[in-house]
């Protein structure tokens, strides 16, 4: 499977531009992400289902999503791809979980 990260030139398997790769790319990962996340609330930000998602759609965060996110509220902008970006924001409500918003662009 090609990865967005190696995507130079014309796919050597259907021969699709790479920036056109990765688009296709992009959209559908986006799409598995925002299905993920709208589900429910967390008990915490799911940093390592996000960073797989992202790596079953051929995207890598290069461990940018390994940390400690810490605060009530805030927001991440990582590149996984040569022109792609996750962004990312997090609200903790009073109940102690949290909502969190993603998609890439």
């Amino acid at each position: 499977m090609p990865t967005a990260m190696n995507l130079q030139g014309p796919c050597p398997t259907c021969g699709h531009l790479g920036k056109s790769l990765e688009s296709k790319m992009l959209r559908k990962a986006s799409d598995a992400i925002g299905k993920f996340l709208d589900q429910t609330y967390f008990d915490q930000i799911p940093l390592a289902q996000i960073d797989s998602i992202l790596e079953g759609h051929g995207f890598n965060s290069n461990g940018q999503l390994c940390g400690l996110l810490v605060g009530r509220e805030g927001r991440l902008h990582v590149q996984v791809g040569p022109n792609t970006w996750l962004a990312m924001s997090w609200y903790r409500m009073v109940s102690g979980r949290y909502e969190v918003v993603g998609y890439l662009g």
